[in-house]
């Protein structure tokens, strides 16, 4: 909101009618993220540009016409390096980001440590619920870089969940129940009870 604010893109965060797709808790990055809001636009013949309701007509008919603004160009040059706009489309003013969009993408890695995770994450997941919809749920060892002193032990294992969407930390669930199937202290047949909780099956 910050680049948006110093750009002059937006007058406000109030009313740039501002959504987003997904939500990242404190910490977690998202990449890809893809938002929409009302933004300041040079060219009112642009596909979905629209002038205030209170401008008056003379100066509707007396604008000029004009190439539109450099958004990218814009936004990556007041934005940390660590956060880039990648592209921009116009999109008809109702649009939300969040009700669109029709599928997200969690990863999360861990140690692979000395945990035991020979399973079939695919026959555990949940088909639908009445809350999210998962879609696809895969796990990957990453190997550690090679050298004298690394073993199966350094490696990763990352997560990847493919759904509607996420309740409220349900991946940190999904992943701490995970954890105690690789350790022994849990079967694999637990992640499709605990799915069933975090979906909102069982209550």
């Amino acid at each position: 909101m910050d680049a948006l604010l110093k750009t002059k893109l937006i007058s406000n965060e109030k009313d740039c009618d501002f959504s987003r797709c997904g939500r990242t808790d404190r910490g977690v990055s998202a990449f890809k993220q893809v938002a929409a809001l009302v933004v300041r636009s040079a060219d009112p013949s642009g596909k979905f540009a629209f002038w205030p309701e209170s401008t008056d007509q003379s100066t509707i008919d007396s604008y000029p016409k004009k190439e539109e603004l450099s958004y990218l160009k814009m936004l990556n040059g007041v934005l940390p390096k660590n956060i880039s706009v990648i592209a921009w489309a116009p999109v008809p003013k109702d649009f939300s980001a969040r009700h669109a969009c029709n599928m997200r993408v969690y990863k999360y890695s861990m140690p692979r440590a000395n945990l035991d995770l020979e399973v079939d994450m695919n026959e555990k997941r949940v088909n639908m619920s009445f809350i999210r919809e998962i879609f696809e749920v895969s796990l990957e060892v990453l190997p550690a870089r090679a050298s004298a002193k690394s073993s199966s032990s350094d490696d990763l294992i990352e997560l990847t969940i493919k759904g509607s969407g996420f309740l409220w930390h349900m991946i940190r669930y999904i992943v701490t129940v995970l954890h105690e199937v690789g350790r022994g202290n849990e079967e694999p047949e637990v992640l499709i009870v605990c799915s069933y909780f975090s979906h909102g099956y069982i209550h």
